[in-house]
């Protein structure tokens, strides 16, 4: 399957990026149980891994994995706050491409991950509503070398689980205020997606 090259999501977004810019996703597809969810952006490898929600899981998890792997930038989002993998790589192309061009929200990638999926520049808010909670299940998102990721992996792997679906759509809707109507105007498969990646987009 040949890869993919997708252009900036958003007329807004436009103005911040130059028009020249794409973003390569190339989805890597393994088989078996354990299903892993590897692909590419601007020539980094991502891969995002489904954790189930479990007493043990806080922020000091968070921490520990990234002491453990510093060359890897590691951010958990809340299940209620992803629509669908795609969803994901939109929102990772976004941050991608402001840190290519030094417009991140935060001096961390992985903050401005969290900014953007939370649509808010306050990272309390953020930190609030789609941190980690013991709770609800979690998406792990991981950037770096394909070494890292695979040893992150077996660290990890008690906690994944294989759930092929995130969030209730009505539940972005209300959160971001986002009407029907206003889906009704965008001229798109995926509305809502679209939506939420213009509103990661235009945060200054």
């Amino acid at each position: 399957r040949p890869p993919r090259s997708t252009p900036l999501y958003s007329s807004a977004a436009s103005d911040v990026y130059k028009r020249q810019d794409f973003v390569n996703i190339i989805p890597v597809i393994h088989g078996g149980s354990n299903q892993r969810m590897k692909f590419k952006i601007l020539n980094q490898n991502i891969e995002l891994f489904k954790c189930k929600k479990t007493k043990i899981i806080n922020s000091s998890f968070l921490d520990s994995l990234r002491i453990e792997f510093p060359d890897v930038v590691i951010q958990a989002i809340s299940s209620n706050f992803i629509l669908s993998n795609e969803h994901v790589k939109k929102i990772l192309s976004v941050s991608m491409l402001a840190q290519k061009h030094n417009l991140l929200l935060s001096k961390k990638l992985e903050t401005d991950i969290l900014l953007r999926f939370a649509g808010t520049t306050q990272i309390s808010d953020a930190i609030k509503n789609l941190g980690l909670a013991t709770s609800q299940n979690f998406l792990l998102i991981s950037i770096g070398t394909n070494k890292s990721l695979n040893k992150l992996y077996k660290k990890i792997l008690p906690n994944l689980i294989n759930a092929d679906s995130y969030t209730n759509p009505k539940i972005l809707q209300h959160y971001f205020k986002i009407s029907k109507k206003n889906i009704d105007t965008i001229n798109s498969k995926t509305p809502l997606e679209d939506l939420l990646t213009e509103k990661a987009s235009i945060l200054v």
